[in-house]
């Protein structure tokens, strides 16, 4: 079990039983009693006053209350003391309640509800006390205990001086009248300590100003009530004169602390709007400044600015014009959508707002006479908003009011444009990073996909030297090549290149794969597979993309080849010391809708001899553009291959890729570029 709580109020506990003690001992021990004991009486009653009130302070000290809600308690508090005394009166026509006497025994009808009574005004001294301590500390800059306890102090000693009894030594009666009056000076002293005031609102202000008036005449009646002469004077009084004394003392000092806050607060209201414009000011650029990192939509950010516009500028409208290829207005507030874009239309009209430097305003009398809107405004401000020397946009700001700003208010609302600005760019970039990582994310997909549809090594087939060369123009490229093993023992070989490049080209070139390995598996010509293929891709391929490509089928023991082209480049036949471009007709695969991609495609069959060889590539070798735009060109490359004859396959290939290289020089690679390179070496077979 947990005791902590227990052990941490422990004091208050015994203060709060000393208290109910002096009740008991006063009411059936003292009545009757000499001055001395009396006395004493008096001293434990004050003793015990402060340790409550010393308790209560440290209780309430982590306290963080707004100060308005410490001035409704206490008009609260006030309402309740002349609330229970006036309920008293009721009780008192019940019981009938005398003045006490020290020298008289009280009647049992009159202990319970004098004991309340004394009780629930203690109680209500206190908390008094303890908020006005609150206000006074709060907002201070330096340490004031020692002031505040001093006062304490005096409040602790005039509580006790003023004891009756001391009225029979006349020479001693200077002491209590001193006490009060140092007591009363100190507590004016502390009264003026409401810097707290200045950062209030204006509406808080005004509220003040009404809690004040009413505190004090609730106090003043109060303070009526407990005078000398009155019921609840004996009552008190004569109960103990040191809570009676205490009692007034916190009634005296509400009535002075709130005097002067009500002049001081007065003071202060006619700069309470400017103030409170400076504090959303500030607020609203430094909630501005941690939004430039927290907010990166769009269409948010832009309501977001123009909401915080409004409150640091004191406009009626805002929005923000957008340059380049938004070129719209967004964020509109205060004003309709309409009224926005008709306002918009006229300044663009007026001026070219993208040369805008700075500040500029326009009075709208001229917008008027030819436009009507819902509300009418006297000037526009349009700002602009820049960063790293690029201007985003204006920020537009609509009044009501034809007074200009003032240039320190120019200065704050220009710096607010920096800071949208550098949120504007933030979301840019943002944006543009969160869309490159999606992108890079689809090329981790798109290469791992390329690298499952080209294959992972070229075959080896006994008395023929394969070669292939694939270098993407891009991240993921569009060309594509791969070897077949047929059912009947043939070796099936294509060659294709999908248009556009990129991602979309990569996924069209999977499909092309799985197309011509399902194919390959029934039919046995390069015309019918080609055929059944364009079949399938005319259903899916959008209209805009294509692919062209080579077919062909070789017989490894004969050397006899079929080929079956659609719409591809030539297939250079290396044979007797010249080059044979094989040329079949043919449509690409799905541009042709008409049905005809049959009756137009052509096989050509020929025999590769012993030391010839095929030569296949897509445009991106022939097309490849030197510095002055001038194409690589398929006779380069026949003269190449020509003048290479003794190389093998391989090296044959990578000659071909550095005399690209050497002669595109500093132009960059713009299309794929892929090779197949297949020679007969000798007429063995497995």
């Amino acid at each position: 079990m947990n005791y902590s709580p227990f052990l941490k109020n422990r004091i208050l506990l015994l203060g709060i039983a000393g208290f109910i003690a002096l009740g008991f001992v006063r009411v059936f021990v003292m009545s009757g009693s000499s001055l001395p004991a009396i006395l004493m009486l008096e001293v434990a009653s004050v003793l015990v006053l402060f340790l409550l009130v010393s308790e209560s302070i440290k209780i309430t000290s982590a306290f963080k209350m707004q100060p308005t809600w410490f001035v409704t308690a206490l008009l609260v508090m006030t309402f309740a003391a002349i609330f229970f005394k006036l309920l008293f009166n009721s009780v008192e026509g019940i019981f009938p309640v005398k003045e006490f006497r020290y020298d008289q025994v009280p009647g049992i009808a009159n202990i319970l509800p004098v004991f309340i009574f004394n009780t629930a005004t203690t109680v209500i001294s206190i908390a008094t006390l303890v908020f006005f301590r609150h206000l006074f500390f709060l907002k201070q800059s330096r340490n004031l205990n020692i002031y505040f306890n001093a006062m304490l102090i005096f409040i602790a000693l005039t509580s006790l001086a003023s004891f009756t009894g001391l009225k029979q030594y006349g020479d001693l009666e200077f002491i209590p009248i001193t006490f009060t009056v140092v007591t009363i000076i100190l507590i004016f002293m502390s009264s003026l300590k409401v810097s707290w005031i200045a950062f209030l609102t204006k509406k808080q202000k005004r509220q003040l100003l009404l809690f004040s008036v009413m505190i004090i005449a609730l106090m003043i009646t109060y303070l009526t009530m407990i005078t000398e002469g009155t019921t609840y004077h004996g009552i008190l009084a004569n109960y103990t004169q040191a809570f009676y004394r205490f009692h007034n003392l916190m009634t005296i000092y509400g009535i002075i602390y709130f005097g002067v806050l009500f002049f001081t607060t007065l003071f202060h209201l006619p700069t309470a709007e400017a103030f409170d414009r400076r504090t959303k000011e500030i607020s609203s650029l430094q909630y501005f400044s941690k939004l430039i990192n927290q907010v990166f939509d769009a269409k948010e950010l832009s309501d977001t600015i123009s909401d915080l516009a409004i409150d640091v500028s004191g406009a009626n409208a805002s929005w923000l014009l957008y340059f380049g290829e938004r070129n719209r207005t967004e964020g509109i507030k205060g004003t309709g959508y309409l009224t926005a874009e008709k306002i918009t239309a006229f300044l663009q009209k007026k001026s070219d707002l993208t040369t805008v430097k700075k500040m500029v305003m326009s009075d709208l009398k001229e917008f008027y006479r030819n436009e009507m809107t819902d509300e009418q405004y006297s000037v526009v401000y349009v700002v602009p908003m820049v960063s790293y020397s690029r201007t985003h946009g204006m920020l537009v700001l609509l009044k009501k009011d034809p007074v200009e700003y003032d240039d320190e208010e120019k200065n704050i609302i220009a710096t607010f444009a920096d800071y949208a600005a550098v949120a504007i760019e933030n979301s840019y970039l943002l944006k543009e990073s969160i869309e490159k990582e999606r992108l890079e994310k689809e090329l981790d997909v798109a290469r791992e996909m390329q690298k499952k549809i080209l294959p992972e090594r070229l075959p080896e087939l006994p008395g023929y030297e394969v070669a292939a060369v694939f270098i993407p123009a891009f991240e993921v490229g569009g060309d594509y090549y791969d070897f077949f093993t047929l059912p009947n023992g043939m070796t099936g070989f294509v060659i294709a290149d999908v248009s556009g490049k990129g991602i979309s080209a990569a996924f069209v070139m999977a499909e092309l794969k799985g197309i011509l390995e399902s194919f390959s598996t029934v039919k046995y010509t390069p015309k019918e597979i080609l055929v059944e293929a364009n079949s399938v891709l005319q259903k899916v391929l959008d209209r805009r993309v294509f692919i062209t490509a080579v077919f062909g089928i070789m017989d490894p023991v004969t050397g006899e080849v079929t080929i079956a082209r659609a719409g591809h480049c030539p297939v250079l036949h290396q044979s007797d010391g010249q080059i044979i471009e094989r040329v079949p007709q043919g449509f690409g695969l799905g541009m042709n809708f008409t049905g005809l991609f049959g009756e137009k495609l052509v096989e050509e069959k020929f025999v590769l001899a012993e030391g010839e060889r095929l030569v296949l590539f897509t445009d991106g070798v022939n097309e490849m553009k030197n510095e002055i735009l001038k194409d690589y060109g398929t006779e380069r490359l026949k003269s190449l291959v020509l003048s290479n004859d003794g190389r093998d396959s391989s090296e044959l290939a990578g000659l071909i890729v550095q005399d690209l290289t050497e002669f595109a020089g500093s132009k960059p690679q713009h299309d794929d570029i892929t090779l197949m390179i297949l020679k007969r070496i000798t007429k063995e077979t497995i």
